[in-house]
């Protein structure tokens, strides 16, 4: 097998340990080097990288993060000068009313 191109601007280069099967990546290739860079990480940063991949296993990733952005928001105080801020517009004021 030869080693996976990628394309930089207008030139095409090899990618050393990165087998192509079919346009795409090698499952096990994929692995493998997931494995390497692991290895390469202090022990907190692989600790991190394992918790992300067991998200994206169970599938919780996404409702996990929305949970988790929207509890910042409503945490958030970037907001706060509003608070003090006069209302300029009333439910009166409205064309249509979302229900």
């Amino acid at each position: 097998m030869g080693a996976f191109r990628r394309i930089e601007g207008a030139r095409v280069t090899e990618v050393p340990g990165i087998a192509k099967r079919s346009g795409h990546m090698d499952r096990q290739v994929l692995i493998e080097k997931a494995i390497r860079y692991l290895n390469r990480l202090p022990e907190k940063k692989a600790a991190d990288a394992l918790g992300y991949i067991e998200s994206l296993c169970e599938g919780k990733d996404d409702a996990l993060l929305s949970k988790g952005m929207t509890r910042l928001a409503e945490q958030s105080k970037s907001l706060a000068f509003l608070d003090d801020e006069e209302d300029i517009y009333t439910v009166s004021d409205l064309r249509e009313r979302y229900r």
